[in-house]
């Protein structure tokens, strides 16, 4: 398969003036005071395979800056230490909404909605519906389709105008690294580009991106990323 995002890509979009150490994470939040911010967790299997990943993140000068990432290891692999955590990252950020991942946290996503309410806490399924992302009422969730948005969102990196990411000594590992190991296919039955992380690697904080941009939207629209298409439209729908 072939790696929709190189090394250069993701490192175009890094501002070596940000950095992930806690100074730096608390001079960009108070610069950022009243400007809302969102959050994005993808949960992970507490595996060598998979890990939970949050991002924060929000618009400043026209570009939505990822001003915090945490990868959950070691101790916090404990999913009591994560939820604890998790909540003093919302609380502290006074994050305007989160998206999570439904797949991997039924359990935690409960506990989350319970505390902070339905107009925060923001699940997204992946599934392939006929656009790229829909409201079901009924489940109460959006459903995205997996491989428009993900190429979606590896298109705006490869842009380099619409992410900035903290800067490359912080950001290379795990976080780079979780984007760079996913590749694609092309699936002919299904007519269409599927995509797939490297064998014993990780992806976790592509899918915390995905999530917390996803988020966003609710209250940024952002056509220049899921841009409409006819042909794409013609093609979910055949």
């Amino acid at each position: 398969g072939q790696r929709p995002l190189t090394a250069a890509d993701v490192q175009l979009n890094c501002d070596e003036s940000m950095r992930l150490l806690p100074d730096a994470v608390k001079f960009w939040r108070e610069k950022m005071s009243g400007i809302p911010l969102y959050g994005g967790i993808d949960w992970g299997q507490d595996s060598s395979k998979s890990h939970t990943v949050m991002f924060v993140g929000g618009y400043y000068q026209g570009k939505f800056r990822v001003i915090f990432a945490h990868r959950f290891v070691g101790a916090e692999s404990d999913l009591r230490a994560q939820m604890e955590k998790i909540c003093r990252i919302i609380d502290t950020f006074q994050l305007a909404r989160v998206g999570v991942d439904y797949g991997g946290g039924l359990h935690p996503n409960d506990e989350l909605l319970r505390k902070y309410g339905s107009q925060r806490i923001v699940r997204f399924q992946y599934s392939t519906p006929s656009v790229f992302m829909k409201w079901d009422s009924n489940l109460g969730r959006y459903i995205i389709h997996r491989s428009e948005v993900m190429s979606a969102i590896f298109n705006s990196i490869k842009r380099g105008t619409v992410y900035r990411f903290p800067a490359w000594k912080d950001f290379a590992q795990p976080f780079a690294a979780d984007m760079l190991s996913i590749f694609s296919e092309y699936n002919e039955h299904m007519h269409m580009t599927q995509y797939k992380k490297s064998p014993n690697n990780t992806d976790d904080s592509f899918h915390a991106l995905l999530f917390m941009t996803c988020a966003s939207m609710m209250d940024v629209p952002r056509p220049d990323i899921f841009v409409p298409n006819a042909a794409i439209d013609r093609r979910l729908t055949d």
